[in-house]
């Protein structure tokens, strides 16, 4: 289970601002605020970015993220098709850096 500092990470990755993180003995409650306006202004290489940091092409030792490198931002910010699926599902409300769910 993700400790309060990785849902802290994880939640800026994705632009909420976690409120408040209640831990019991089998599952954790999450008050979470959406900042969509701070994602609309992302420009394509910040979107790339953060999109990388969340499902990584290379970890460390311990499975953390690596920051990507630029082929890694390059061949992401070269597929317009990967950009625009985010973009779209950030405008539709599912499952972009913005929206109410995650892979």
């Amino acid at each position: 289970m993700m400790d309060r500092r990785q849902t802290q990470a994880s939640c800026n990755q994705f632009q909420y601002r976690l409120a408040t993180f209640s831990c019991l003995s089998n599952h954790f409650q999450l008050n979470l605020r959406s900042r969509r306006d701070v994602v609309v202004s992302w420009n394509d290489k910040e979107l790339a970015g953060r999109w990388l940091m969340l499902c990584p092409i290379r970890k460390n030792e311990d499975l953390a993220a690596k920051e990507p490198n630029e082929f890694e931002l390059n061949s992401f910010r070269n597929g317009p098709e990967k950009l625009a699926t985010i973009r779209t599902r950030r405008r539709k409300n599912t499952c972009g850096l913005s929206a109410g769910g995650w892979n």
